[in-house]
This record gives structure tokens, C-alpha cells and sequence, in this order.
């Protein structure tokens, strides 16, 4: 039997089969993988031999709606008497955001998952995060749980960008009543003094926060039964590099507060694993792009928000350093990965997540935002040097374990999203470097105004 497949997206044409195979487990004899034939044309066409004993099927609707069915042993019955005839879905898909979702969903179904806690929902990751994981299963309990100091940081208050979530618990990691773990999953552990600026000036807290009680967390968790426990963390932790790009074998050299709490957390976490509790720590390159909780202390999010509302591009150094960036949506993708990854002998994973293309300087990330938003000054300053605080880092491992959860988001299109953004919301301040989207300003706010302490609580 066959299942012939019409895509126009052949970029996305090995995402397809690994989408089906995961979808039909008991359809192929063989990985769907090694039989698709490309063509050199807009449009492949895929056509993939399977098994006769069909025990499910699926079904498509791609008219507006999206609606996936395992209808059991009806079709098992029926294919008893018809196993020589040749049946063909055929696959229309004219949106590659379509074929994300069918794939996506595929994967949420085999992970059984019931109940997942994002830590550090009402920050910038999160509300991207959890309106993808709802748009990959309406039945998960997403539950939310932030001390919501960056609630208020949004674009356009008046959307209830939270309304994806299950439950939206408030409270301190510090805190964490460990009672809501129960029949927990897995846990996202956003959660986190999130900056170099706040943790120097908040060291401790960082320490406090980002490492102690995180591990606390997860070793709680662990007590509670929850299988899976993913971390934030981040490339930072590599240091300087020459032009050399660091792998995850590379030597560790966190300069910061905030790099030393995460690595100090992610050698803790592998002292926990054992065959019913896994440990996933994302080294995430520097994020960028739109989320209703926008920030503007990231460096593409700062360039883009000067380029629109002050048509200008000011560079304090010669442009020369490296940075890896990754799109937020893309930061989810990972997350999904690690949520479903096949534990299998490896409980503990650290892993650089990111593309080994969008390594990119300064000055090709400002000279980018240049060439999309019209009318723009780029300048450098006088007697400008390079930067000390430049990396590349190696992102083939990711690449290789993951290959259908890659980064597929565009630079232009991470630039063109922020900028729309910004565009269809009333933020237009000018010296938008002392507004409330930029972290440590809303924690001076809130420190000025007594409503937090000097410890980062809120005082009652």
C-alpha cells in the first residue's frame, strides 16, 4: 500500500516524513525517511511504501480547521478483506505553518503528557511558549507559575495574552510550594534573574534565583514523581572565544553573575538523574524577536525598536564581536524537543541550542536591521573598539539529535516581526532604553515605589 504525499515546501519535505512516521508508527516497515525522492522542482512529491496491517487512520481536515482522529480497529477490520487495494491520502499542505502543526501535535500525543509547569510563565519566553503548547494540545493542564514582576511589561495591555494557561499560580521559586507538583509531567524551568545588568547589581538574588532554588526545585520535583525537568540555560556560559565556535566539550568560563548561576545549577541538576527523572538544560543563544512581553535589553530587539521609532542605529563598539541570536519561537520549538526527546541513556543532556548560521556580528545584525526598516542612520561611536564580550558557538549536536525542532525562523522575518510589533502598539517613547521594557528599569519601579524589597520580594 502507499501513502502518496504533495508538498510545496520541500525544505520541509524530511520534517514530513518523520512527521508521518511518527504519527503512523504501525503503518511502515521501514524508516519513511529513507524512501522520499526529492525533485528539483517547487513542488515534490513523496510516495511512501506501507505496511498492509493498517491498525489506524488518520484523518486530515485542512480547510480552515484542524482536526486529527486515530479511529482503532476500525479500519484493522476492514483492511482484512481489502489489503491488496492501494489507498492514497493526499496531503495539500499550502501553509508550512499547516505541516508544523499536524508534526507538532504528533508529538504532544506521544508524549502522553498531561500536566506541565512553566516556571517564569509572564516573562518574554513564556507567552510565546505557552500559546505554541496550547496550539499543540488543547487537552494539556498548562499551568503557569511567576512572581510577576514583568506582567505589566507588554506591547498591548489590553490582550489577554495568558489565556492559553490552565491555572496561573503566583509565587517565589524561593517559595515554591511544592503541592502543586502533584501529578506533574514535566517542568519548564524559565525562572530567572534573566540579564548580566541585574545580576551585578543583584548577585546574590541571581545566585539565589537562577541556582539554589532551581536545584531545589527540580529535586523536589523528582520526590513528587515528575519525569522530566527542562532548563534554561545559556551560551553565555562559554565565556569569550576567539573564532573558534564552542561546542559543549569546550571549556566553561561564565564571567557573569547570571552565566556562573546557570552553570553552577546545571552541574547540580546531573547529580539527580536516574532512570525515572531526566534533566534537559538548553544553553540558548542570546534571544531575539516579538513576544506580547517584549524586551528591549536584547541586541536585535534594541537595534530594531532605535532603527522604527528614532530611525537611527547608534553602535558603542566597532561591530566586530560575535553573537549568537535565536528567534523566542524558535526557543519554544527546542523546548517542545525536549519535552518529547527519547531520554533513552542519556537522563542528563546540556546542550548549545541554536543554529550554527545565525552566528552573526554586531555589525551584521545592525547593518540587517539597516537593509529592512527604510531611512535608517547607522553610526559608530568615536574612537570605537571591538568588544571583548564576543563568542561563536557550535551548534551541530543540537542539529543532529534534533534535526526536525531546527530554528527555521529568517533574520528578515524576526526583524520584520518586531518591527510590527512595535508598529501596531502605542509604544513610541523615544528613550525607550528607560522604559518598562527594558528589565532592571521595571525592577527600579518597583524597588522605588516600595513595592518590592532590596531582596527582590514583594513587600506585603
Amino acid at each position: 500500500m502507499f501513502l502518496k504525499v504533495k508538498v510545496l515546501f520541500k525544505y520541509h519535505v524530511n520534517n514530513i516524513a518523520n512527521g508521518i512516521d511518527k504519527i503512523l508508527p504501525n503503518f511502515g516497515s521501514m524508516p519513511i525517511l529513507n524512501k522520499i525522492k526529492i525533485k528539483k522542482t517547487s513542488k515534490i512529491r513523496a510516495l511512501v511504501p506501507i505496511m498492509p496491517k493498517i491498525k489506524n487512520s488518520l484523518i486530515i481536515f485542512l480547510d480552515g480547521i484542524f482536526t486529527i482522529s486515530f479511529l482503532e480497529n476500525i479500519f484493522f477490520y476492514l483492511t482484512q478483506i481489502i489489503t491488496r487495494l492501494s489507498v492514497y491520502f493526499f496531503l495539500n499542505l499550502t501553509s508550512k505553518k499547516i505541516f508544523e502543526k499536524l508534526f507538532f501535535i504528533a508529538h504532544i500525543y506521544n508524549m502522553n503528557l498531561k500536566k506541565v509547569i512553566v516556571l517564569g510563565n509572564l516573562g518574554y519566553i513564556g507567552p510565546i511558549l505557552v500559546q505554541y503548547l496550547r496550539s499543540l494540545s488543547k487537552n494539556l493542564e498548562i499551568i503557569g507559575y511567576d512572581t510577576g514582576f514583568f506582567q505589566g511589561c507588554l506591547l498591548n495591555p489590553e490582550h489577554n495574552y495568558d489565556r492559553y494557561l490552565s491555572q496561573q499560580i503566583y509565587g517565589d521559586i524561593r517559595l515554591f510550594n511544592n503541592k502543586i507538583l502533584e501529578n506533574t509531567d514535566a517542568i519548564i524551568c524559565l525562572a530567572a534573574i534573566s540579564n548580566d545588568p541585574i545580576g551585578d547589581i543583584y548577585e546574590k538574588q541571581t545566585t539565589d534565583i537562577n541556582a539554589k532554588s532551581s536545584f531545589d526545585l527540580a529535586k523536589a520535583a523528582k520526590r513528587a514523581g515528575v519525569k522530566k525537568f527542562i532548563y534554561a540555560s545559556s551560551c553565555s556560559v562559554y565565556g569569550v572565544s576567539n573564532n573558534d565556535a564552542k561546542n559543549e566539550s569546550a571549556e566553561l568560563n561564565p564571567l557573569t553573575a547570571y552565566s556562573r548561576s546557570k552553570i553552577s545549577c546545571e552541574k547540580r541538576l546531573k547529580e539527580l538523574i536516574n532512570n525515572d527523572f531526566s534533566v534537559t538544560c538548553l544553553r540558548f543563544a542570546t534571544a531575539c524577536g516579538y513576544s506580547p512581553r517584549l524586551r528591549l535589553d536584547l541586541v536585535l530587539n534594541d537595534f530594531v525598536a532605535n532603527a522604527l521609532i528614532n530611525k537611527k542605529i547608534e553602535l558603542l563598539s566597532d561591530g566586530s564581536a560575535w553573537r549568537p541570536i535565536i528567534d523566542v519561537n524558535d526557543m519554544s520549538r527546542s523546548i517542545v524537543w525536549a519535552l518529547n526527546r527519547d531520554v533513552g541513556n542519556t537522563p542528563f543532556i546540556a546542550l548549545n541550542i541554536g543554529k550554527d548560521d545565525w552566528n552573526f556580528t554586531i555589525k551584521d545584525l545592525a547593518e540587517s536591521v539597516k537593509n529592512i526598516i527604510p531611512n535608517v542612520n547607522l553610526t559608530f561611536a568615536n574612537n570605537s573598539l571591538p568588544d571583548k564580550r564576543s563568542y561563536k558557538v557550535d551548534f551541530s549536536l543540537f542539529k543532529s539529535l534534533a534535526p526536525n525542532h531546527q530554528p527555521i525562523k529568517k533574520l528578515s522575518e524576526t526583524i520584520k516581526d518586531i518591527a510590527d510589533g512595535i508598529s501596531n502598539s502605542n509604544f513610541r517613547t523615544k528613550d525607550f532604553r528607560k522604559s518598562h521594557l527594558v528589565r532592571l528599569n521595571t525592577l527600579n519601579y518597583l524597588k522605588k515605589h516600595n513595592l518590592i524589597n532590596s531582596n527582590l520580594e514583594w513587600i506585603k
